[in-house]
């Protein structure tokens, strides 16, 4: 499935869904569930549509500030986040009298059938082993069916593409090393974290290299790796300020500086995806993705097998 005939598919469904994106979690969580949320639409032969005009991640436009068009967009500000809720768990009167009253006159104005808290349940539920959708041309394995709308989806636009490119070479990295990813911040909150030594034995483990690319949102994690591993050359983007990301604090920040962050975000994960391989955790949503947009066998989680998170 290429992304032609995604489109052609995806046009083609009567039904039609308008999925809020960039709500109010963070970047690859909110991703993830895109991916997700697309497989569900194709499995029931619902039309996916983006609203992101208001995304936490928005800049001007929303998705393509960043990223090239893959499926139709609503700009209308009827989708704006404060109109509609996106969990349906989020039982209370303000919840009720979006879902009752203002979703169904978004959806007789706007000519749609779902919006994203009436899928939710189900895509989250979605049955995660073989897919097969022989009238589509899709049959595999759940991950191998999502990497493939990875591959539909994360196209950068040519502004955010030189950006990404310029800042890459400026690394000087060599041909072949190894990525890890170490979370900290707000993390601990859902997990157990794990001392940086953890990372570099797993990475010894699959390889002798020596050139580490270091992803971490707390550098700290790099002062400990390059003191206790002196043979080793650790290359990071990681600012020294860094001290854990909190999604609530990253929140709070202006356009602009999200802005940037998520430049330096999108420049660290396509210098790990070209690593000869990769250590992360697949209990952080960003190595959820790694998990999806990387070959099986170059990534490397030390918390079990990749999952639905």
């Amino acid at each position: 499935m290429n992304l032609e005939t995604y489109k052609k598919t995806n046009e083609a469904f009567k039904l039609l869904c308008v999925y809020h994106l960039g709500v109010r979690s963070g970047f690859f969580s909110e991703y993830n569930n895109m991916v997700w949320a697309m497989l569900y639409c194709l499995r029931c032969g619902i039309g996916f549509t983006l609203a992101t005009r208001d995304a936490n991640f928005a800049v001007k436009k929303g998705w393509q500030d960043y990223f090239l068009p893959f499926c139709p967009e609503r700009q209308s500000w009827l989708h704006h986040r404060w109109l509609h809720p996106r969990f349906p768990k989020e039982h209370s009167l303000k919840f009720a009298f979006q879902d009752k009253v203002l979703c169904d006159l978004i959806k007789q104005i706007e000519k749609v059938d779902a919006l994203t808290h009436e899928i939710w349940n189900g895509m989250r539920r979605q049955h995660t082993g073989l897919v097969d959708l022989p009238e589509l041309g899709i049959h595999g394995d759940f991950r191998e069916i999502v990497a493939r709308l990875v591959d539909i989806t994360w196209r950068f636009n040519p502004e955010t593409q030189n950006i990404l490119d310029t800042r890459r070479a400026a690394l000087n990295l060599p041909a072949r090393y190894i990525g890890i990813h170490i979370r900290g911040g707000d993390k601990r909150k859902e997990s157990e974290l794990h001392d940086p030594s953890e990372y570099i034995e797993k990475a010894r483990a699959i390889s002798g290299l020596r050139d580490i690319f270091v992803m971490s949102d707390d550098h700290a994690n790099i002062e400990t790796l390059r003191q206790r591993y002196p043979d080793f050359r650790f290359f990071t983007l990681t600012p020294q300020t860094a001290a854990g990301y909190h999604h609530r604090k990253h929140a709070r920040k202006s356009k602009k500086e999200r802005h940037e962050e998520n430049l330096v975000l999108f420049t660290e994960i396509e210098t790990m995806r070209r690593a000869e391989a990769v250590v992360c955790t697949f209990t952080s949503n960003l190595g959820v993705f790694l998990g999806m947009a990387m070959p099986t066998e170059k990534c490397h989680a030390l918390d079990g097998e990749w999952r639905v998170w």
